[in-house]
């Protein structure tokens, strides 16, 4: 047995060390890795975007399967690592929506997950919630898209959501409120009340976030994320920059307009000593919330349905658009022009990134593939295009897009039509 004066000694120097790995910025439990400016710079140029499609083939998958996402790891536990879709999760009103709220503009908050036994198995986890926020139901369906193209990505699950000890108000305009309280007494007071009011809310339409690897951030600079426009093909690898330049094309069909730098991610998957080996550095399109003209609706509650031309963020027309607007730059180029949110509140594509046909060939190869192809000239073969269609209409069904703007053949002729552009665009041959 241990003397108690040394068993003493031997508890304190563990919370020591404890202790000093959570507040230390540096270790992995902060989900970010700290390296000099210089070094990161040297990773974007190394980094990967393309894995390929984790198993046997993205056309054998189910509709189940594909609405599940990818398959978990063997030690994953359902209700921590991962949610089973559609299922219903517990938990409780966090106190980081008090101490660090989150932020953007979509409807969230953060809550901790409770097991069936009612203990917190995960604190903060951020949910999306709400029947007309864009962002649950794109963010799951393109993030699926990415998965089986074989892109890496965040990931997300769309659940329903019993949150307990939620404020009685709609949480998101309760924390927005919340934030923009400056005087201590008077957030005080909010929170007392809160305290005296608090109950439960079940939100039908919800989606939880988990986050890919990571993040890599520069000492100097603070920098976390990659520029869409200057970091995508700054590579002299030419297999990466085919990678990179497929993975930009897709961004222009899905009209990816929220492109600023802190929406890509640059993420590692295994650190090492606060390091990260380049096969395990990874560039991420980090926030897919206004993909597809997904970002907000406005609602027509005499007609019960989302006004059309309401898109705050993305215009439907540009990503419906039968000509290559929203792709290529014009028919005799070989640029996408992805548009780009700006402060004013216009869209504008003032930056193009150049891509290759190699580029282009590689995107509409994965597509194929979905279908049950294998290079991209199998799209003009009805059977490929009639099981890539089916595989379409499971992706957006995982997002429960087809209770989003219009019906799911619509989402499925939808991106049809941008691969058919793509297929079609002849400027990249020239």
């Amino acid at each position: 047995m241990f003397p108690k004066k040394l068993f003493s000694y031997v508890l304190i120097s563990l919370s020591l060390i404890i202790c000093s790995c959570k507040n230390n910025e540096n270790s992995k439990t902060s989900g970010k890795i700290y390296i000099s400016d210089a070094e990161r710079k040297a990773l974007i140029s190394e980094a990967r975007v393309f894995k390929g499609f984790d198993g046997d083939s993205p056309a054998k998958l189910s509709e189940q399967e594909i609405k599940e996402g990818p398959k978990p790891k063997k030690d994953s536990v359902e209700g921590e690592d991962y949610f089973k879709w559609n299922s219903t999760v517990t938990c409780v009103f966090s106190q980081e929506n008090f101490d660090a709220p989150p932020s953007g503009m979509s409807p969230k908050f953060l809550c901790d997950i409770l097991d069936t036994d009612g203990d917190i198995v995960k604190k903060g986890v951020k949910i999306k919630f709400g029947d007309l926020n864009g962002e649950v139901y794109n963010e799951a369906a393109a993030s699926r898209l990415l998965w089986l193209l074989g892109f890496r990505h965040d990931y997300y699950f769309p659940v329903k959501v019993l949150c307990k000890d939620c404020p009685e108000e709609d949480p998101w305009d309760f924390i927005k409120r919340y934030k923009n309280i400056s005087a201590p007494l008077a957030k005080q007071k909010m929170r007392d009340k809160y305290k005296a009011t608090k109950m439960d809310q079940f939100f039908l339409t919800a989606l939880i976030e988990k986050k890919f690897g990571d993040k890599i951030v520069g000492t100097e600079s603070n920098q976390s994320g990659w520029s869409f426009f200057e970091d995508l093909v700054a590579t002299n690898d030419h297999g990466l920059k085919i990678e990179r330049e497929a993975l930009g094309i897709f961004a222009a069909m899905i009209s990816h307009v929220d492109n600023q730098q802190d929406n890509q991610k640059l993420a590692c998957t295994k650190p090492k000593d606060n390091k990260c080996p380049q096969k395990n550095t990874w560039m991420i399109i980090h926030d897919l919330g206004a993909a597809m003209g997904g970002f907000r609706i406005s609602w027509d509650w005499e007609r019960g349905g989302p006004i059309e031309q309401a898109q705050v963020k993305t215009a439907m027309d540009i990503w419906e658009s039968n000509q290559t607007t929203g792709v290529f730059t014009g028919p005799r180029s070989c640029r996408i022009g992805v548009f780009s949110f700006q402060e004013t509140g216009t869209m504008t594509t003032s930056k193009h990134v150049p891509v290759s046909e190699q580029g282009r060939q590689f995107i509409l190869q994965q597509f194929a593939r979905i279908g049950g192809g294998e290079i991209a000239d199998d799209l003009k073969k009805p059977e490929v295009i009639s099981l890539l269609r089916k595989q379409l209409a499971s992706i957006f069904l995982a997002g429960r897009n087809a209770n989003l703007y219009r019906n799911n053949d619509w989402w499925v002729d939808t991106m049809m039509n941008k691969i058919r552009l793509v297929d079609q665009h002849q400027g990249c041959l020239q």
